[in-house]
C-alpha cells in the first residue's frame, strides 16, 4: 500500500515539473500558470461519389468507364458526409491572463 501511494505521489510531482525544452521564462511561468482544458471542434464536409447512372440504359456503374456507351452521358450519385473531429488540449494561462 505504501509503494502504491509513493508511486502515485511521484507521478503527481513529475507532472508539475516543467519540461526541460522550455525557455527559462516559460519555466518560471509554468508553476504559476493556470491550466485549462480547451476542446476544439472541426467539421469537415465531404462529397463522396457512390456511383454513376448512365443515360444509355439507366444502369448504375461505379464510374463512366464501366458503361458500354459512356458518351451518351449520365449523372453522378453523390452523398454529402460531415465528419466531426473533437480535439482536447491542455492550455495554460500565465499571470497576465494570456495563452502561452
Amino acid at each position: 500500500m505504501y509503494e502504491e501511494k509513493r508511486a502515485e505521489m511521484e507521478a503527481v510531482l513529475d507532472s508539475i515539473v516543467p519540461p526541460p525544452d522550455m525557455t527559462p521564462e516559460e519555466q518560471r511561468d509554468f508553476c504559476t500558470a493556470r491550466k485549462i482544458v480547451v476542446t476544439y471542434t472541426t467539421v469537415i464536409n465531404k462529397t463522396i461519389n457512390k456511383g454513376w447512372v448512365c443515360n444509355y440504359c439507366g444502369c448504375r456503374h461505379n464510374n463512366p468507364s464501366e458503361c458500354a456507351e459512356p458518351w451518351h452521358g449520365g449523372t453522378w450519385i453523390t452523398v454529402d458526409v460531415s465528419e466531426v473531429i473533437e480535439e482536447t488540449k491542455l492550455e495554460t494561462l500565465n499571470r497576465n491572463g494570456r495563452n502561452s
